[in-house]
């Protein structure tokens, strides 16, 4: 039995990534499109971002399945957060990537 992994790499998935982010014009589209991507990319994991709202988190935009499990939250800024179900699937040092991307776009996104 021959087997091939048809997944780009996780190289492309950056790549894509910064180029969506920094040609969509606006934060909703950004996240709009990173987190379809990252859900393409990992089907298992369920992803969505929030603006905190003082003690709301208010929802912006996401993509996945949902999984029912209890989401990981990582606050990305003062004003915004993601959230990730099944982020366990995602190995670590992507994992950290990613967060990374997603803090970049708040920021280039922040006041618009």
């Amino acid at each position: 039995m021959c087997m091939y992994d048809t997944k780009p790499p996780f190289r492309e998935l950056i790549k894509d990534l910064l180029l969506m982010s920094l040609s969509a014009g606006d934060l909703s589209r950004a996240l709009d499109a990173v987190s379809e991507s990252v859900t393409t990319f990992y089907p298992d994991v369920k992803i969505w971002f929030a603006e905190t709202l003082g003690r709301r988190q208010s929802f912006l935009s996401g993509a996945g399945k949902e999984s029912f499990l209890p989401p990981e939250r990582t606050q990305l800024s003062d004003r915004y957060a993601v959230f990730m179900q099944n982020a366990q699937n995602i190995p670590p040092e992507e994992k950290e990537i990613l967060l990374s991307i997603f803090k970049i776009i708040t920021v280039i996104y922040e006041d618009g």
